[in-house]
C-alpha cells in the first residue's frame, strides 16, 4: 500500500473530529469494511476513491461512540501531502513565496529585504 492513511473514529467533539494515523493492517481492515458498507464491486474501487488527491473520506460502517447524538461514523482517508508554493526570485536575490513578494523603489524584495530597498 502506498499511501498512508488517517482516521476518525466518527466521534465529533468541541475540536471536531480527530483524524489519526494508522498502520497498515488497520487501514486494510477499514478499506475492506468500507467496500462491503459502500457497496463497492471491490476494493481498488475503495483504494482508488481514497488516494485521487481529493482528500475524501471513506465511511467504514462503524457507528461514532456518541452516534445517537452527532450520528457519526468511521471513515478513512488518505494523508494529503501539503503542496509547495511556487517560489519566485526577487530582486534582492532571495527566493520566496509568490504571496510574501514585495514591490520596493529598487525592485521586487522579500520581507527581509524591504527596509533596506524601498
Amino acid at each position: 500500500m502506498s499511501a498512508q492513511y488517517e482516521m476518525t473514529d466518527g466521534y465529533v467533539g468541541g475540536m471536531g473530529e480527530q483524524w489519526r494515523p494508522v498502520d497498515e493492517a488497520t487501514a486494510n481492515d477499514a478499506i475492506d469494511r468500507a467496500t462491503a458498507f459502500l457497496g463497492y464491486p471491490s476494493r481498488d474501487a475503495v483504494v482508488k476513491l481514497l488516494n485521487n488527491g481529493s482528500g475524501r473520506a471513506a465511511k467504514t460502517g462503524k457507528r461514532s461512540p456518541n452516534h445517537y447524538y452527532d450520528h457519526g461514523m468511521e471513515k478513512i482517508r488518505a494523508i494529503r501531502q501539503p503542496e509547495q508554493p511556487e517560489l519566485v526570485k526577487c530582486s534582492c536575490g532571495h527566493s520566496v513565496p509568490r504571496a510574501l513578494v514585495m514591490s520596493a523603489s529598487m525592485g521586487t524584495s522579500c520581507p527581509d529585504c524591504y527596509d533596506r530597498m524601498s
